[in-house]
């Protein structure tokens, strides 16, 4: 019955995150296929694939009351983002630092673990029939997942949780270990995971070492409330403006230009939380606009996400536009004019960032 929940949470992961997920369900499907043949018991993989099929049923009956059309669901889950993840394989430099060095510590612990299994593998009989093995099998394909994933993205480190894992199963199989050295690896292990927690929490946590925020000076943040109480016990600052305050006057203002605002409208911007603040709906079309949120004019993709843009506009009786941005030209274009020609809107610039586009008549909004 445990396989059973496994697919089920690992159909759930896949939806949260489709890598490194989906290495780890292809890895585990081979791991699962091993276990059930060295147990000669066909009910693992049975249960196994019952899970799958129950969750594609509710998946199924899901999009069906949320009235998504089924090629839209497999365009955004599955097609646009292999278009994105492909260029990245073919464009990344493997070398010995983004490989080796960039994750040693989680290396340092992985590394005595695959020697532990495969000297058992030599000197205990029937050892790959093993408990113990397959628990190795399953730890060693999830560890490999998460690491090709982050080694192939420019995401934010996040697989540092690996390192205590890993502790923790290194004091499992240090049973396997010579005796008179266990307590000397359980000692080591143990410091060297207190110690690259402390270094990271410091690092990350504390110090906000992220992409982003890496040359930002976290002490000339200032508090978040000063833009909305809902906001209070948080501090703001971004890497996008040297002053955090003139980037709250801007963000106060155009929740004021906003608030007043009685037509429906569509907001485009990096601030995610203005419709929680505003407590209405602002029918955004992507949730970020970062190079790869969305099929850009270069992409094959491009025609889907502009129908996508004006059947949100047309069904939503959208009457305005606003763009929060650092903007220039280029990036207007990037948001809007590329899928809709500027002759379809009046536009106006309400305050340094932001702009308004209101709608007129055009033959492409028809």
């Amino acid at each position: 019955i445990y396989w059973f929940y496994a697919s089920l949470l690992l159909c759930l992961g896949f939806f949260s995150k489709q890598v490194p997920t989906a290495y780890t369900i292809f890895g585990l499907s081979f791991v699962s296929l091993y276990i059930a043949l060295s147990k000669k018991n066909v009910k693992i993989l049975i249960y196994f694939i019952s899970g799958a099929i129950l969750f594609l049923f509710l998946l199924f009956i899901f999009l069906k009351f949320e009235e998504i059309k089924l090629f839209d669901f497999i365009l955004q889950i599955f097609l646009f983002p292999q278009s994105i993840g492909t260029s990245r394989y073919d464009l990344y430099d493997l070398n010995f630092k983004n490989v080796i060095l960039d994750f040693k510590f989680i290396h340092l612990i992985l590394l005595p673990l695959i020697i532990i299994n495969l000297i058992n593998l030599t000197k205990i009989e029937k050892y790959h029939n093993s408990k113990d093995f397959k628990i190795f099998l399953i730890i060693f394909v999830f560890v490999v997942s998460t690491l090709i994933h982050q080694i192939y993205t420019k995401n934010q480190i996040y697989i540092f949780s690996l390192i205590p894992i890993l502790s923790g199963f290194f004091l499992y199989y240090n049973n396997f270990i010579f005796f008179k050295l266990r307590k000397l690896f359980v000692y080591l292990t143990l410091s060297l995971c207190i110690f690259v927690t402390i270094k990271y929490h410091l690092r990350f946590n504390e110090e906000r070492k992220f992409h982003e925020l890496n040359n930002v000076i976290m002490s000339n943040s200032v508090k978040a409330n000063n833009i909305e109480k809902k906001l209070s016990g948080l501090n703001w600052i971004t890497p996008y403006f040297k002053d955090p305050n003139d980037e709250i006057d801007l963000i106060k203002s155009t929740l004021t230009i906003l608030k007043e605002e009685n037509q429906n409208i569509m907001f485009i911007s990096q601030y995610n939380f203005f419709s929680s603040l505003l407590e209405k709906k602002l029918n955004s079309p992507s949730r970020t606009y970062d190079l790869i949120s969305y099929p850009r004019k270069n992409s094959k993709y491009f025609k889907n996400y502009q129908i996508h843009l004006i059947s949100i506009i047309k069904n939503k009786n959208i009457k305005k536009i606003y763009i929060f941005e650092k903007l220039s030209n280029l990036d207007i274009n990037e948001k809007i004019y590329n899928y809709i020609p500027k002759n379809c809107f009046f536009e106006t610039r309400k305050n340094m960032h932001l702009i308004e586009l209101q709608i007129k008549k055009c033959s492409e909004l028809l």
